[in-house]
């Protein structure tokens, strides 16, 4: 805006004490605060001065909306800023109307701004961690306006609460579709961290439409769009701006995964790193940052100001229980517990406990499980420790596996919070599975990274192998090997067949394959990227997602093709291949792992089977008599069954979302 208009702006400075502009006064510019501090007076609040960070945009509304200023900025010290007048911004929004968006914090202050002026209607709250402002069963008497902070929204489901999305864009509005529809809220939205909101009731909007009867359309119209932004961000995984690193043990070599993760995030983001020591030089020492003390406001202003300047904000803690520490944990988004495999992680520490870091509504910002490797270390035991840290309502939701001094995972887990990691979705194709391979190797040799791995019978057992970060040469003879040596194996051919009243075979020899070829005997916690597959549960007449558990017995009931092999059963639950219900899981990967790029790999046929109808009333030997020495052509039950789960799969598919932006191309030659 400043480059495409830089006639219209011009950059001040102001001394201390100064005003930078008055209430009453006329709105012909707007601010952005480069250097220095200032406070804006509210003038319903002459005692209240809110304190003013580099990044902070001011006098946005009363610009837009012609209203006369409703507050007075001064300088509390010497500031530079930039002034950015009325024709700039026409000249901006006549072509683009909603490129206000691309500010969103500039959006939340010119709201705030209106709402100041305004005689009733409006509240201007702080919502703290845990707490909630919309429950199920609510009448929608009113409707938010996101300031700064992050909301989760929360959905009943036999029991349990179902995450849905995460506001966290300034400006975003909550419950105004539920007013407008005049119905009761059906979801709970609860602040993850301290979070400021500006409620707004039906009055208000009698009130605008009076005033302003535009005003509402543009209103709903920005509120729409900002609701399709945070459910596409959802999808995508938003990114995670304020995290929190905090080792299991003092043990554990925190600075240097700090460093590196820094070095990883500086690439392409502006990253800012806090620690208890950096906000004691800053303020003093810290002794209560309990709610209304004046050490938590100070320290709060400072952290969002410098949230609203970077990309990120890394705030390192302690394994201890400091005043810091439990406040920092209740007011990020993201919380990266940090752990090493040469030490105890299987229970929980002290400072775990005590908190109720996993199971207290305090707690509910995301969490990720970090465990270091010394390089080329066997990674195991992963199960134990995530066991007591995926229990209660606010467990770890993902672990990542790093090995020390390899800077591509550190790059892996900086793509994770900045919402843009990879993942990679092989379908299942029989046979037609190992062209996998080649796809692999070509995105090695491309340079493009694979942060998360998933796939459905052929394809999860290759995903399998590339989640263990194995070559693609490798991958090719590790697939030739598990499938040569079950027809070389003498006798293995026939000693496998059975009578079929369940299935063709015993799937004995390709159970005991899978545990000797793909790392079977491993668990899918142990991989060294995420993985998932998919089988059909016919107990529950519903998809399983596998992402945790004995690999091979994931891969087994995957790879279940029925007739050909027999069923899976774990659990009590009976599973088959999971072609039947999500062939390529690219639907899965977005919605549990967050990916924002997928790479799908479809290497089904294109389900259209052709045949001479003399094949009616023929029987299986004079099938076999003429494809065997009249060259006729003829499918036989295994393509017939591999047609059947890809149409059955494209049928579902017909009801899945589709992405908002997709690439298809077509790699048979």
């Amino acid at each position: 805006m400043i480059q495409s208009n830089s006639k219209e702006c011009a950059i001040l400075k102001a001394k201390t004490g100064e005003y930078i502009y008055k209430n009453g006064s006329e709105p012909n510019e707007l601010y952005v605060l480069l250097k220095g501090k200032a406070s804006r007076i509210l003038n319903l609040y002459f005692d209240k001065e809110v304190v003013l960070f580099p990044g902070s945009i001011m006098g946005e509304y009363s610009l837009l909306s012609g209203q006369n200023r409703s507050s007075s900025v001064r300088a509390l010290t010497r500031c530079e800023y930039v002034k950015i007048t009325r024709e700039a911004i026409i000249e901006l929004t006549s072509d683009k109307p909603l490129s206000l968006l691309s500010f969103p914090k500039a959006m939340a202050t010119e709201i705030i701004n209106h709402f100041k002026s305004l005689e009733y209607g409006y509240e201007y709250f702080t919502l703290r961690n845990g707490e909630s402002c919309v429950r199920p069963g609510d009448t929608p008497n009113d409707f938010y306006f996101l300031v700064k902070g992050r909301l989760r929204e929360s959905r009943p489901d036999n029991g349990k609460l179902i995450h849905i999305r995460e506001y966290s864009i300034p400006g975003a509005t909550i419950g105004i579709t539920r007013l407008l529809e005049n119905k009761p809220h059906n979801s709970l939205i609860t602040a993850v961290r301290d979070t400021e909101l500006v409620r707004l009731d039906k009055a208000w909007i009698t009130q605008l439409m009076r005033t302003n009867p535009s005003g509402i359309q543009n209103l709903i119209r920005i509120s729409l769009h900002h609701e399709d932004i945070e459910r596409s961000n959802d999808e995508a995984m938003a990114p995670k701006r304020l995290v929190a690193i905090i080792p299991l043990y003092s043990q554990v070599p925190i600075n240097g995964f700090t460093s590196h993760l820094v070095e990883s995030l500086r690439k392409n983001a502006k990253v800012r790193v806090l620690s208890e020591s950096s906000i004691v030089k800053k303020f003093g020492k810290i002794h209560n940052l309990d709610l209304l003390s004046n050490e938590r406001q100070n320290v709060w202003h400072y952290i969002t100001g410098q949230e609203t300047i970077n990309d990120f904000v890394i705030c390192i803690a302690k394994p201890n229980l400091s005043p810091w520490t439990r406040w920092i944990l209740q007011q990020v988004d993201c919380i990266l517990v940090v752990g090493h495999a040469n030490l105890n992680c299987s229970g929980l520490t002290e400072w775990e406990r005590t908190l109720g870091l996993y199971d207290s509504n305090s707690y509910l910002a995301e969490k990720r499980l970090v465990l270091l490797h010394k390089p080329n270390a066997t990674i195991k035991d992963t199960r134990i420790a995530l066991e007591h840290r995926r229990i209660g309502n606010a467990p770890v939701t993902f672990h990542h596996h790093i090995y020390e001094g390899n800077q591509l995972h550190y790059d892996s887990i900086a793509r994770f919070l900045s919402g843009t990691a990879v993942g990679l979705v092989l379908g299942g194709g029989g046979a037609r599975g190992l062209t996998h391979i080649g796809v692999i190797q070509a995105l090695h040799e491309l340079g493009i990274p694979i942060d998360i791995v998933g796939g459905t019978s052929i394809g999860s057992q290759v995903g399998s192998l590339v989640a263990n970060e194995m070559p693609a040469s490798q991958i090719s003879q590790r697939m030739c090997s598990t499938y040569s040596y079950l027809w070389k194996t003498q006798f293995g051919r026939y000693t496998d067949l059975t009578l079929p009243y369940l299935s063709l075979t015993t799937g004995s020899f390709v159970s005991s394959n899978f545990q000797k070829f793909l790392n079977g005997n491993s668990r899918i916690e142990d991989l060294r990227l995420p993985f998932f597959c998919v089988s059909c549960n016919l107990t529950k007449v519903e998809p399983k997602i596998h992402t945790s558990g004995i690999l091979w017995e994931a891969l087994r009931a995957s790879s279940s093709l029925p007739l050909v092999f027999p069923p899976f059963v774990s659990e009590g639950d009976v599973l088959v291949d999971g072609g039947y219900v999500n062939n390529v899981p690219a639907d899965i990967m977005r919605k549990i792992y967050g990916a924002n790029v997928i790479i799908a790999v479809d290497v089904g046929d294109n389900y259209h089977i052709t045949m001479d109808d003399s094949i009616n009333n023929a029987s299986g030997w004079k099938i076999l008599f003429d494809t065997t020495f009249r060259g006729k052509s003829c499918v036989n039950i295994y393509e017939v069954l591999l047609h059947l789960a890809g149409i059955t799969d494209w049928v579902n598919q017909v009801s899945r979302p589709r992405p908002r932006r997709h690439h298809e191309e077509d790699l048979r030659s």
